[in-house]
């Protein structure tokens, strides 16, 4: 059943949002980073599940500092495990808040790529619907038949880019196919943003979609990957933690805007 959190970050209310899964036209934009550092912000707002929708090369567990769950979504989905089971109660910090979320990790494994149930992929996403007012899909990147499978299950899709010319390119491909898939595109987020204002203002023109948020270049993101905390628990006094808040908040419809700031406020990050 689905519960009513105090809304801690913001005096307005907050209506559920159902399944929203972030995509990106490529690896290694910071797409499972900004995933996992949204699901942590959401967590504030309402009860919130995020699941590592990657098959490949899943490592949303790393994130979250977990070496080895021992039981994932490969295993509910080739029907050796309960829905129950991969489901893993996590605590964070937000702000001086302590909160929590639920996570599900994949574990992929070669033969069971060869067996993928689709059917229970899909009834697995709809328990998982039940339970949390926000379900979070760390979809992998590119056009892959399962990330397609992922994408197609979500209410929401936002798009994760770096603003250079190779990102945006891969990112313009996925929204194409979206379009045909006639799948909501429901915002770009730039992460690694280093003050290209220019970059923004043209790429958002590019893609034909709504800037979500823009998530600063920051040495914290590493290390916060290091200490297995998402950065906005491991340095929630950062600048780049309040960046992933207000991209937050900007995805749940409770800020109007941002402000596209250049290079001289982020020089400094501690």
């Amino acid at each position: 059943m689905k519960s009513e959190k105090v809304n801690i970050l913001s005096s307005q209310s907050f209506l559920g949002m159902a399944v929203i899964a972030i995509t990106s036209g490529k690896g290694g934009v910071g797409k499972t980073t900004v995933s996992a550092n949204l699901a942590v912000v959401f967590s504030a707002f309402a009860d919130v599940t995020v699941v590592d929708c990657d098959f490949v090369l899943p490592n949303l567990h790393l994130q979250f500092g977990m070496d080895n769950p021992p039981v994932g979504l490969v295993e509910v989905i080739s029907e050796n495990a309960s829905m129950n089971e991969p489901i893993y109660k996590l605590k964070a910090r937000v702000g001086n808040y302590i909160t929590s979320l639920n996570f599900v990790p994949s574990l992929s494994s070669p033969h069971f790529l060869k067996n993928f149930d689709e059917i229970r992929f899909r009834e697995f996403i709809e328990f998982l619907e039940k339970k949390s007012d926000i379900v979070v899909l760390d979809v992998s990147a590119g056009l892959s038949k399962l990330a397609l499978l992922s994408l197609s299950v979500a209410d929401e899709v936002y798009i994760v880019a770096n603003p250079e010319i190779s990102s945006l390119n891969t990112a313009s491909k996925v929204l194409r196919v979206l379009n045909e898939m006639n799948k909501a595109r429901s915002g770009a987020i730039f992460n690694r943003y280093g003050g290209e204002k220019s970059i923004v203002n043209s790429a958002t023109s590019m893609l034909g979609i709504e800037l979500l948020g823009l998530i600063r270049n920051s040495k914290l993101i590493p290390e916060s990957w290091e200490a297995g905390v998402p950065v906005v628990s491991f340095k929630p006094k950062s600048g780049v933690a309040k960046d992933f808040i207000v991209t937050a908040e900007r995805v749940l419809g409770i800020r109007d805007r941002i402000r596209i700031y250049g290079k001289l406020r982020l020089r400094f990050d501690r």
